[in-house]
């Protein structure tokens, strides 16, 4: 059946019809876990802060746990799920593995070698001070000992060192991993701290000074390198904070290969913005055109706060109000990524002390909400009290880490919802009791290995939604309902929706025609 647009007819896009139980873009996944999530028990309190996806789908998250009532006894923790949540039971002890340290223990990041070893990072108080702690697990979960000693390397920058990002780089050919966190000097300031390292653990020296790096951004001494990442070019951007006298302000560094500023970002390498009184970035996300998303706390308040810079450091104009973004919906933002598509996932909510709900929030790539995520943009779980992490699978679906109640928790989230690209009327006007077609075509429907099931098709009668009917496929895309009397409906003018439904049980925006009966 051959359809064509009528230009003189409106098409609408709506929120969802009121009378029906819609879940949208952002729904947990049911194919993953028990209803899109999934909770792991140590035998002991212990929350996921970081996670990494590997090429064959299956999900790494890690974390740590201190025992106080145990003198100098705290762990990192890694737990591997197959795709589709089930513990992998290849890795570790059952799909787990706990590796132990000392006192005041913090595992904060996670990532893959080319060659899939897993590498986990953090920080444990030892004899001389807080120190970079990096781990290197095979990837059956067992301590590589061809790294550091016995798997593990310590290292301790000025007085204290905290590790609080994890990267690889590629350096001429050969992987280098890069350490990102903050030191306190000898002096006494705070400062951007990082540390690169050969594949034996061994520091490189051809980074920074004998391979460490440390900045101090801050006019009064106190700045904090707290998320990184390593662009194409292996340049290594940290995000974090910078105060000042009465103030504490965004702050991205961008650092050569060699461990030297790069002058061509920011002024002298650094981009500090002052937003309110009080902020932080305690995440960065690399777009492909090369602008630089920080996101964390701002203007004094917990709420998702979101600065966008250009591959120069200057706030780029085109993003939210001046190039940054306020959501006082969401609070606590912890993760950022980047969907293929330009726009921006945020994930955050209330972490220990701070009720949740768990939180995620989608942004154009202009920095407004994406209505058709959710709720107005926004998603809230009661999975847990808060989001620590927020990665993305090949296929597009999103996946979080989350406190939850002392366990692991791990959630996977549907990105998308099916759209109709158009809807009309085989006669509009038409006359009451003849035959009418309603057809509803380019339908598609992004979430991975999902297919529409339905279109159902609505009509609006003083403000109530009564449906017509569900089509028909013809053709692929394409979906008709037809009747004989014109639906019943007398002479007059209505609103006619078409809404698609995928077997995933997601909703699509509805799509609206106006109908005119003579």
């Amino acid at each position: 059946m051959k359809t064509k647009h009528q230009p003189h007819r409106t098409i609408l896009r709506l929120e969802a019809l009121e009378d029906r139980c819609l879940p949208s873009a952002g729904m947990l996944d049911p194919t993953f876990g028990i209803g899109g999530t999934v909770s792991t028990s140590f035998g002991k309190s212990t929350e996921a802060d970081a996670m990494v996806i590997q090429p064959d789908g299956k999900i790494v998250a890690a974390g740590s746990i201190e025992i106080p009532q145990t003198l100098n006894v705290g762990y990192f923790d890694l737990a591997r799920y197959n795709p589709d949540g089930s513990l992998d039971a290849t890795f570790g002890s059952k799909g787990e593995v706990t590796t132990k340290f000392g006192v005041r223990v913090s595992a904060n990041a996670i990532a893959l070698q080319p060659d899939g070893k897993i590498l986990e990072a953090g920080f444990s108080l030892t004899s001389a001070g807080d120190a970079f702690i990096i781990v290197r697990y095979n990837t059956n979960g067992s301590l590589d000992n061809t790294f550091g000693k016995k798997g593990v390397v310590t290292t301790i920058i000025g007085q204290a060192s905290k590790a609080r990002s994890l990267d690889v780089e590629t350096v001429n050919g050969v992987p280098k991993i890069v350490v990102a966190g903050d030191v306190w000097t000898t002096s006494g300031a705070g400062v951007f701290g990082l540390a690169r390292y050969n594949l034996d653990g061994s520091l490189d020296t051809s980074f920074g000074s004998g391979g460490e790096v440390v900045t101090n951004i801050s006019t009064d001494g106190v700045s904090f390198g707290l998320a990184s990442l390593v662009q194409g070019d292996g340049k290594i951007v940290v995000a974090g904070n910078a105060t000042i006298p009465g103030s504490r302000e965004f702050a991205v560094a961008r650092f050569n290969t060699d461990g030297s500023l790069d002058a061509t970002f920011g002024s002298d390498g650094v981009a500090t913005t002052a937003i309110g009184l009080t902020s932080q970035a305690l995440a960065v996300a690399l777009q492909s055109n090369g602008d630089i998303v920080a996101g964390g706390w701002g203007n004094r308040t917990t709420e998702f706060t979101l600065a966008r810079y250009t591959p120069s450091g200057a706030l780029d104009p085109t993003f939210g109000s001046g190039g940054i973004v306020f959501t006082p919906q969401a609070n606590f933002l912890n993760g950022l990524a980047i969907q293929a598509d330009g726009k921006i996932i945020a994930s955050g909510g209330g972490r220990t002390g701070n009720a949740g709900p768990s939180t995620l929030a989608r942004y154009n790539p202009d920095g407004t909400l994406d209505a058709t995520f959710g709720t107005s943009g926004i998603v809230t779980s009661t999975f847990g009290t808060g989001n620590t992490a927020v990665v993305l699978q090949s296929d597009g679906k999103i996946v979080t880490t989350a406190v939850n109640n002392g366990n692991f928790g791990v959630a996977r989230y549907l990105p998308s919802d099916p759209q109709i690209g158009w809807f009309t009327a085989s006669a509009n006007p038409v006359t009451a009791g003849s035959n009418l077609t309603l057809t509803a075509g380019s339908i598609t429907d992004a979430n991975p290995g999902a297919s529409v099931t339905q279109v159902a098709f609505y009509v609006q009668v003083n403000g109530t939604n009564t449906l017509l009917g569900y089509g028909t496929q013809t053709s692929t895309g394409v979906w008709t309902l037809a009747s004989t009397n014109t639906f019943g409906l007398s002479a007059g003018t209505y609103t006619l929706f078409a809404q698609a439904e995928d077997s995933y049980g997601v909703f699509g925006d509805p799509v609206a025609i106006t109908l005119t009966v003579n």
